[in-house]
């Protein structure tokens, strides 16, 4: 039998494969080159807007329980200065929320540069970029991941998923509407070349000074509105907080964001390790986005690590008064509790994404330790010093592998 070599139609059919296949590749670089170009325009010459905030930023921030100023770099986020495109060094870069980011403590008490510290103590030629972001969720950190890859070009990424926190928010967050045609196809080609778009028509750069005054009235007027805006039920609930936390909370000491969760969400800390209600959805949504977060990763030739942080409801019976008396609801078993790592793993899974957890060792160190603002309950300066020691471990591990 004769093979289809033999067929007159066999050749034109393979060039015309290799026609088309030459034509995606070559689409694929220029667009590489295009962009990155676009991006090392930008982000050199500092008409960027920033990854997270207009560059060279600064806020001022004090509560009762620490005071600090926040610094934003060359690039849009709170770090030392750094250069776009590949480092000399091995560059990871860490995507999270508020813990990631430092609340509460200065920016290299923050668990990322902790860790950065010690792996280069430990003789690895290593820089950590912190692209934490207060309030950010699964959804931003795709977006992010998006941004700051391509710029970055890190050889490693690490997403810091806060127990219970970051899946609520993913099971909350709406899906996106239809848009018309021409702004979906608007979108698309920003979403393409989002470097080159922002060379054509350059963003608005929002370089932000906020002092402590403006800050503690910006929280003032937040908590204001939203007692204004209480039911019946919900003004109970704040009624019979303790009087030093409802004050701290008026007079613009603690973070508002805080108290709406008590108030209003204060059974979230149970329901998201419902694996088969409210924490079902939570997974499959921040599946989605890790998905998202490993397809950027991959196209920079960069490895991809989740890493869970403990939230202290399931960390020990102190960090479980402090949140009882803030009104939220608490189980005592909690500590002792893998649902809020079996959650993130299980998203981690569905996204073909490296999962690890150091809870076990992180609530070891906290039976002798504070290792969380009371009030406030972010990470203290021990507890960035305790997860920063304990995620380098993970790092190192993942880097040897590498």
């Amino acid at each position: 039998m004769e093979g289809l070599e033999s067929d007159p139609r066999f050749r034109p059919m393979v060039w015309e494969l290799l026609a088309i296949l030459f034509s995606v590749s070559a689409g694929f670089w220029l667009k590489r080159i295009v962009e990155g170009a676009a991006g090392w325009y930008l982000y050199s010459s500092h008409r960027n807007a920033g990854l997270i905030w207009g560059p060279y930023s600064v806020v001022e921030h004090a509560t009762d329980e620490f005071s600090y100023q926040v610094k934003i770099n060359n690039l849009g986020f709170r770090d030392r200065d750094f250069a776009p495109g590949k480092s000399g060094a091995k560059r990871i870069l860490v995507i999270g929320d508020s813990f990631a980011y430092g609340w509460g403590v200065a920016a290299e008490s923050s668990w990322p540069k902790v860790m950065e510290k010690e792996l280069r103590r430990g003789g690895l030629d290593i820089e950590v970029a912190n692209l934490g972001s207060p309030g950010a969720g699964p959804a931003e950190y795709a977006a992010l991941a998006a941004r700051a890859i391509p710029v970055l070009q890190p050889d490693l990424v690490v997403v810091a998923m806060l127990q219970a926190d970051d899946l609520y928010q993913a099971a909350d967050t709406p899906g996106e509407r239809p848009a018309p045609g021409g702004e979906r196809v608007l979108r698309a080609v920003r979403a393409y070349y989002p470097n080159m778009m922002q060379v054509l028509s350059p963003a608005d750069v929002k370089q932000i000074h906020v002092s402590k005054k403006e800050l503690r009235e910006i929280w003032k007027k937040q908590v204001a509105d939203f007692e204004r805006q209480m039911t019946a039920t919900e003004r109970l609930r704040f009624e019979g907080l303790p009087t030093v936390i409802r004050a701290a909370y008026q007079g613009g000491g603690l973070n508002p964001g805080l108290l709406f969760m008590a108030i209003r969400h204060r059974e979230f800390l149970v329901e998201t390790c419902d694996l088969a209600g409210k924490g079902r959805r939570g997974i499959d949504a921040t599946a989605r986005e890790l998905a998202k977060i490993r397809q950027y990763s991959e196209g920079a030739r960069a490895d991809l690590l989740v890493v869970s942080v403990p939230y202290r409801a399931y960390v020990s019976a102190r960090d479980q008064a402090d949140m009882t008396r803030e009104g939220f609801d608490i189980d005592e078993a909690m500590t002792s509790w893998t649902t809020p790592d079996d959650a993130i793993q299980e998203a981690s899974r569905g996204a073909q994404v490296t999962f690890a957890s150091v809870t076990a060792d992180f609530r070891e160190r906290a039976r002798a330790n504070e290792l969380y603002f009371a009030m406030d309950g972010h990470f203290n300066e021990a507890g960035h010093a305790a997860f920063g020691e304990l995620a380098g471990r993970v790092v190192r591990t993942k880097i040897g592998e590498r």
